[in-house]
């Protein structure tokens, strides 16, 4: 039974997490409040790089040919817990890179990703996810973030293969999210084959260099 109720609520906090990027077998409704105000900015393009600054503070340097979406804060509430979301973006043809800054601000130490598999980028300790999803006409509309990507430029295409890197806070209050994704026209095994997963990690590994700033 407890093995079931941590499976629910990784999926359903994928789902939040990568806004719509994962995931799982069903939707959950996010109250959006992106068109309002905000009284913070996790997010912010310094020269030739994105910085986070809230608690978890990284720097990734945009590579070359990308063009940049410039961060949306906005505050949506999932499972009752409400979130203050930064998401920034990077688009060059086929390529998306996505970052998240994020806090949960019930101070609920509700963000912990201990579960996925721990990896290595760039020498930092992550927990990562992949994986194809197929889009639809409801992650569009139910999904601030990528429906604001989509505003911005990207074509998402019918479907999109994602590698994430996640990392929490010690408090489990806040978390730093970088998504690497490329457009596909499907998720079959045909098209997501060690050839396409290849050239895939091999873009990955020449694009995203990240750095930890105190």
């Amino acid at each position: 039974m407890k093995l079931l109720k941590n499976s629910l609520v990784t999926l359903n906090l994928l789902l939040f997490t990568i806004v719509i990027f994962i995931f799982c077998s069903t939707c959950v409704a996010q109250n959006t409040e992106s068109e309002k105000k905000v009284d913070f900015n996790y997010l912010q393009f310094r020269d030739s790089e994105i910085i986070s600054t809230h608690a978890i503070k990284y720097a990734l340097q945009i590579p070359s040919g990308f063009s940049k979406i410039p961060p949306l804060n906005h505050k949506p509430t999932f499972n009752n817990h409400p979130f203050n979301v930064s998401v920034a973006a990077l688009m060059k043809e086929k390529h998306l890179i996505i970052v998240h800054a994020e806090k949960v601000t019930d101070n609920s130490n509700f963000l912990d990703y201990s579960y996925m598999e721990p990896v290595k980028l760039n020498g930092l300790n992550f927990f990562m996810k992949e994986n194809c999803l197929v889009l639809n006409k409801k992650i569009f509309k139910e999904a601030a973030d990528i429906r604001y990507i989509k505003k911005n430029g990207f074509d998402f295409g019918v479907a999109i293969y994602l590698k994430q890197f996640f990392v929490n806070s010690p408090d489990k209050n806040y978390e730093y999210v970088l998504s690497y994704g490329e457009r596909v026209c499907d998720c079959s095994e045909k098209t997501i084959n060690d050839d396409f997963l290849k050239k895939f990690n091999k873009t990955l590994e020449n694009n995203f260099i990240l750095t930890q700033l105190k």
